[in-house]
């Protein structure tokens, strides 16, 4: 089935040059063990999720952990827990499958009860990650995605950390990253340097941290400093695009490696791909 699924899948992309860092799942989990009828579904996306980062050649898929927003303010933490480990233990026999990383991302807040989403607080992360990490050899097919965004957000709450003590706190763990910005109260996804977020601890703690992010894929974070620091300060208008966007596209453009950041307000991302 595998080889069938890649055949009839491939050529659509067989031509397609650039590069692609990471490729983000549609699923939104969320409770599963209250609603079973949704695993069968949810599982099945995920395979389709992971064959297609497989064939894209893409190395991380990126999946968000089980989300407290439809089990109120104060989950049961057994429960998330254990759902959080059922959901990445089965999505990750099909990373193994296709040979690809699933990174799960950091969270941010449950807005509909102004409380921080139960994974958004860093020590549940950081417990779920290690337990799911220890299980048999998944530790080699999971990782992190660092979303700024998020963890901004859950910063609101419980005395979490900064999106850059976050980065300090995971460190190698953390192998792609989802650069946006925000006002710390909706998950705006702006371009850096256009909300609260101190970029320039963002990009000290990426230089602190020994990862695949900063070694393996090569980014030159002085090069982003100096880029974001020169972006406009002028706020777009809701939903429209960034001031100044293609000044910033052709600067961003000349990074060396790709990275996943925020063009517009309403949820877009680019890649920007390895210069040859």
């Amino acid at each position: 089935e595998p080889d069938q699924d890649n055949a009839a899948e491939k050529q659509p992309v067989e031509n397609y040059d650039d590069d692609i860092a990471e490729d983000t799942a549609n699923n939104c989990p969320s409770d599963a063990s209250v609603r079973p009828e949704e695993d069968e579904i949810l599982l099945k996306n995920a395979r389709i999720d992971c064959l297609v980062t497989s064939v894209l050649g893409a190395p991380v898929c990126v999946i968000h952990a089980v989300t407290s927003i439809y089990m109120g303010p104060t989950p049961d933490p057994e429960l998330m827990h254990d759902l959080n480990f059922r959901q990445f233990n089965e999505i990750l026999k099909y990373a193994k499958q296709y040979n690809i990383k699933v990174a799960t991302e950091t969270f941010g807040d449950a807005v509909e009860y102004d409380a921080c989403d139960f994974f958004g607080n860093i020590g549940e992360f950081l417990k779920t990650y290690e337990r799911i990490s220890g299980e048999g050899d998944n530790a080699k097919y999971f990782t992190v995605c660092a979303d700024t965004g998020h963890s901004n957000k859950a910063s609101r709450y419980n005395n979490n950390p900064t999106s850059a003590n976050v980065i300090r706190m995971i460190g190698s763990e953390i192998t792609c990253l989802h650069l946006n910005d925000n006002d710390t109260f909706t998950d705006q996804h702006k371009i850096p340097m256009t909300g609260t977020i101190d970029w320039d601890d963002v990009f000290d703690a990426l230089d602190e941290i020994e990862s695949e992010v900063a070694d393996g894929y090569g980014y030159q974070y002085e090069k982003w400093r100096k880029y974001f620091c020169e972006l406009p300060s002028a706020q777009p208008e809701p939903c429209g695009d960034v001031v100044s966007r293609n000044a910033i596209v052709q600067k961003l453009n000349e990074m060396d490696r790709y990275v996943s950041t925020e063009l517009r307000l309403c949820d877009t991302d680019k890649i920007f791909p390895q210069n040859e």
